[in-house]
C-alpha cells in the first residue's frame, strides 16, 4: 500500500522558505556587476532559499539578474522539497518498522506464555 502526501502534509513538512539575503540585493549585486557565480556563492553561505512565482522569475530577469542565478534558486527550492519529502517517507517507514516489530514481540511473547 502507498501511503501519499497530501497537499497539507506537505506544506507542514515543508521547510519554510527563508531569504537572509533579499531579491533586492540580488538585483543590486547583478547591478553591480557581480559574476553570477558569487551571487549564489553569497546565497549558499547565507542558506537562503526562495518560493518564486513564475512572474517575479521574469522580472528578476529583467532587472538584471543572470539566468545560472534564477536556475540554481530554482534548484535549490526544488532540491529542499525533495529532501522534506524523502526525510517524511523515512520517518513514516520507520514508525511503520517499529510498530511492524512491536507486534512481532508482542507475539512471541504471547506464544511463550
Amino acid at each position: 500500500q502507498v501511503e501519499r502526501i497530501t497537499p497539507e502534509e506537505l506544506a507542514k513538512i515543508m521547510p519554510p522558505a527563508v531569504a537572509t539575503v533579499s531579491l533586492e540585493e540580488i538585483v543590486a549585486d547583478s547591478k553591480q556587476g557581480k559574476k553570477p557565480d558569487e551571487i549564489i556563492e553569497k546565497i549558499k553561505t547565507s542558506n537562503s532559499r526562495y518560493e518564486l512565482t513564475p512572474t517575479q522569475v521574469l522580472d528578476l530577469s529583467k532587472q538584471g539578474v543572470d539566468t545560472k542565478v534564477l536556475e540554481y534558486i530554482e534548484q535549490s527550492n526544488e532540491l529542499a522539497k525533495q529532501n522534506a519529502i524523502a526525510d517524511e517517507m523515512n520517518k513514516r517507514e520507520k514508525a511503520r518498522f517499529d510498530a511492524e516489530n512491536k507486534l512481532k514481540r508482542e507475539r512471541d511473547l504471547a506464544r511463550q506464555q
